[in-house]
């Protein structure tokens, strides 16, 4: 970037590239940098403040036990990281101009920037395939244990640092020019195509292959949703409900009509979080990686301009984007911390309703 010289992934002084704060006598662009510092800001105060917001709702709410907001929590938190430790980073990057830290520090910034962003991408695969179980597969939920979306957790947070590990190896502390006395934390490549190929794979496993998956698991969601809808079957729902509990009590039956409506109506809720979230999943997403691969594989790619430097900026977008989803569907931020005062006043028929109302989405 013109502002600080980086990103989050070896776009390096490979063989065949040089940065071009490099270049003697070059001075960055100083309007452009107020911008760079302006919109990471704004996107630091985005993803910590709705992150946090959503913590707090599960937290207050008493939901943070169910599996679903379980999956919710672990996704604020890889959010959260990436302010932290992606965007937080870049922002005083571009504040000073220069890494002014230690050859350590370059590379475990580096490595916990892209770890983080991994996280957030895999937790988020993580969520998607459980919604798939939960909806499309429903019995196979009640059959495992309440360690099995904790497994899948760290097997996301477990890849995400796998992957990123050849952060520590690629980036380092370098003399921008010989002679010079002056450091920045940059990518080096032996060859040409290591840099190439290393950007393409970066892109592969932290945005195509997990945009691929979530997409085709919303398109079987929403396949099983839509043949409920029209067949009206509500046997699933049905045997769910009658399944007696280990406590010498049965869950009670509600009336047909009344189930058909909910069980619809939430279904009809599910369809439009899930394609929202793969919405802004690609829209945050593409630019990023559109951008990076043209830089990385065209050398006349224009990459000093201003497009493709505000562009960089936004790898860590959708971090900021996923709470708001959650509180537009759920209608409510902080609402929780209101409605633990009024629920002792609801008649238990209409806290037994909002349960099952919401019992899709619970487990």
């Amino acid at each position: 970037m013109e502002g600080s010289g980086d990103n989050n992934f070896g776009l390096g002084n490979g063989t065949n590239q040089t940065y071009p704060t490099a270049i003697p006598g070059w001075r960055r662009d100083e309007t452009l940098a107020t911008i760079e510092v302006g919109v990471l800001g704004a996107m630091l105060f985005l993803a910590l403040g709705g992150n946090l917001c959503v913590l707090a709702d599960i937290y207050h709410s008493r939901r943070h036990h169910r599996r679903m907001h379980l999956f919710l929590t672990h996704l604020c938190i890889a959010d959260l990281a990436v302010a932290l430790m992606n965007i937080l980073p870049q922002l005083i990057w571009d504040v000073t101009g220069r890494f002014l830290a230690d050859d350590v520090t370059c590379r475990v910034v580096k490595f916990f920037q892209l770890a983080s962003l991994y996280g957030s991408s895999y937790v988020l695969v993580a969520t998607a395939m459980d919604r798939y179980s939960a909806i499309c597969h429903p019995m196979s939920v009640l059959t495992k244990t309440s360690k099995h979306p904790k497994r899948v957790i760290l097997l996301s947070w477990c890849l995400s640092f796998l992957f990123a590990a050849p952060q520590v190896q690629i980036f380092s502390l370098v003399e921008v020019v010989e002679g010079s006395d002056t450091y920045d934390c940059w990518a080096h490549f032996e060859e040409g195509w290591g840099q190439r190929a290393y950007v393409t794979w970066c892109c592969l496993a932290l945005f195509v292959v997990p945009c691929l998956i979530i997409a085709f698991v919303y398109v079987l969601i929403c396949r099983q949703v839509w043949k409920s809808f029209q067949s009206g079957n509500l046997d699933e729902v049905r045997t769910r409900r009658g399944v007696k509990v280990t406590r010498h009590r049965q869950l009670t039956m509600r009336p047909r009509t009344h189930m058909g409506i909910d069980f619809t109506a939430t279904k009809i809720k599910t369809v439009q979080m899930t394609l929202v979230i793969v919405i802004a999943y690609v829209v945050c997403w593409s630019p990023f990686f559109v951008v990076q691969l043209w830089h990385t594989w065209d050398p006349h790619a224009p990459y000093e301009g201003p497009a493709f430097t505000i562009i960089l900026l936004l790898a860590s977008l959708n971090s900021c984007v996923n709470p708001w989803i959650y509180f537009h569907f759920t209608g409510q931020c902080f609402g929780s911390l209101r409605g633990r005062k009024q629920q002792y006043m609801i008649p238990t028929t209409f806290r037994s309703r909002s349960r099952y109302e919401n019992f899709i989405l619970n487990i």
